[in-house]
């Protein structure tokens, strides 16, 4: 599936990306789980099961997260990143504006977790806030922040096709498309190293 384009309109941060989108709902689509998610990200990061091939995501988005600090979470994301080096991009949740509000995968240390800004490069109440401790380590959480309030996405039953929304799942597409443009530009770049390009050439904020 083609992304960013309306006829000779490109849209979005990274226009012409393919997305390869798994089904980790079930029949109702309201109900899933940890087990069904990293199932459709393993598909996604290896959709033919030989790693070797090389024909899976180039870049995995995630737009859900438990309000916790889940080791499981921590296990999938490492061994991903290890064995398929693609950068992690993860909403950091959506319980701000207090402290140590963040989910996970967004927390996980070596995600990019992201959290959300308005249009006027304010964050947003909404958006949750680290820090998030590992093993008796303090990490600063979201890593990088992006578009999250009143984002228009794409809606089958909007008579407009489109849909106002807000949250860090909104903001975290943008980053996800910057990893994009980033690997685009320097294909041999690893995923902590777009992390570490991503954080580097964010805008600083306050």
């Amino acid at each position: 599936v083609l992304v960013g384009s309306s006829g000779s309109t490109k849209i979005g941060v990274a226009p012409g990306a393919t997305l390869l989108v798994a089904r980790v709902f079930d029949a109702s689509g309201s109900s899933s789980s940890v087990t069904r998610a990293a199932g459709g990200i393993e598909w996604a990061l290896d959709p033919d099961g030989v790693p070797s091939t090389n024909d899976g995501a180039d870049v995995i988005s995630l737009s859900l997260g438990e309000t916790v600090v889940s080791t499981v979470w921590k296990t999938y994301v490492d061994s991903w990143i290890t064995t398929y080096n693609v950068p992690i991009v993860a909403a950091i949740g959506n319980d701000g504006p207090g402290s140590e509000t963040t989910e996970s995968p967004g927390n996980v240390p070596n995600a990019i977790g992201v959290g959300a800004v308005d249009a006027s490069d304010v964050i947003t109440a909404f958006s949750s806030r680290g820090p998030v401790s590992w093993s008796g380590t303090a990490y600063t959480k979201p890593d990088v922040v992006a578009p999250g309030a009143t984002i228009y996405s794409a809606d089958y039953s909007s008579d407009t096709g489109l849909v106002a929304m807000s949250g860090t799942s909104q903001a975290t597409p943008h980053v996800g498309g910057g990893a994009a443009l980033a690997l685009q530009a320097r294909p041999t770049l690893t995923a902590a190293q777009v992390k570490q390009y991503l954080e580097d050439y964010a805008k600083a904020l306050g």
